[in-house]
C-alpha cells in the first residue's frame, strides 16, 4: 500500500545539512518501507502530490476524517 506523510518545516530547518528548496517535505512510503521524499513550496501543492501518490483509499479515509 503507498502511503505518504506531510512535514512542515521550520523556518531555515535543514534536511539532510542543506537548506530546502520549499517549506513542506512529503515522505512517501510503499508498504511501510520509506521510498522517497518530495520538497513544496506550498501545502496545497504538497496535498495534490500525496493525491497522486497514495492509494486511493487512503486518501479517501483521510479525507474523511479530514486528516491529510
Amino acid at each position: 500500500m503507498k502511503t505518504a506523510t506531510l512535514e512542515v518545516l521550520e523556518p531555515e530547518e535543514k534536511i539532510f545539512g542543506s537548506k530546502t528548496v520549499g517549506s513542506y517535505f512529503v515522505r512517501e512510503f510503499v508498504d511501510g518501507e520509506h521510498m522517497g521524499g518530495s520538497f513544496f513550496k506550498t501545502e496545497q501543492e504538497a496535498k495534490d502530490h500525496i493525491k497522486e501518490f497514495v492509494d486511493p483509499e487512503v486518501w479517501e479515509y483521510n479525507e474523511n476524517k479530514q486528516v491529510s
